[in-house]
């Protein structure tokens, strides 16, 4: 079990991209118990979920209302009500959404391997800024991003400047991958000192956005 914003989770071991052994250990659950609660708020309305980037689906088998956009990613998703094989910053839908999340996909956008296909470098606040664009007012939205992996990214956490509030930090602190909460700057520093041919981050935040920002 892990602790994070006040929840006690249990860790995610399941064979699909080895979560024992990396961050989606800590980052599935967090999003995952952070549905339930706004599905038990009342806040939910039918279908008005979206997720960016493929990666409940691989988990659970609980998310038959929510969209998925995923540029990338050929159609694998058993419970989605609709799923859009598009750019997400290019992505217009009819209506707006009461929750969006997103694991680990929006340091990608105009990044690494990704920028040869993006119609221009987009900057994260205004990846941010998308996201909040597509929230009906009062909702919200909950983003995980691994730390040391988009220098454009780092650099607006590290100034605050990103346009999201910064729910909390979670850092790994064994081999065992085993993780705890820790403030921005040691999610950082822990990923500073990543053990030799670890490909995953050892550091990652949780940004919550909402109209007030």
């Amino acid at each position: 079990m892990f602790k994070f914003a006040g929840m006690e989770l249990p860790y995610l071991k399941h064979v699909y991209n080895n979560t024992d052994k990396n961050m989606r250990t800590v980052e599935v659950p967090i999003i995952n118990e952070l549905v339930r609660r706004f599905d038990e708020s009342g806040q939910r309305r039918l279908t008005h979920q979206l997720e960016i980037g493929n990666v409940l689906s691989h988990y659970y088998y609980t998310y038959t209302h929510m969209t998925v956009v995923d540029r990338y990613e050929k159609r694998y998703n058993r419970t989605a009500a609709v799923y859009v094989q598009e750019d997400f910053m290019e992505y217009y839908p009819a209506g707006l959404f009461d929750l969006i999340v997103s694991i680990s996909t929006i340091e990608h956008i105009s990044h690494g391997k990704y920028v040869k296909d993006s119609t221009k470098i987009w900057q994260p606040y205004e990846i941010i800024s998308h996201i909040r664009e597509l929230l009906w007012p009062k909702g919200i939205a909950y983003v995980t991003v691994p730390v040391r992996y988009n220098a454009r990214l780092d650099k607006y956490l590290l100034e605050g400047h990103i346009g999201a509030n910064l729910m909390g930090c979670m850092h790994r602190i064994s081999d065992e991958n085993e993780w705890e909460e820790c403030s921005l700057a040691q999610a950082f520093e822990t990923d500073k000192h990543r053990p030799p041919g670890y490909a995953w981050s050892t550091g990652m935040v949780v940004l919550r956005i909402n109209e007030e920002q």
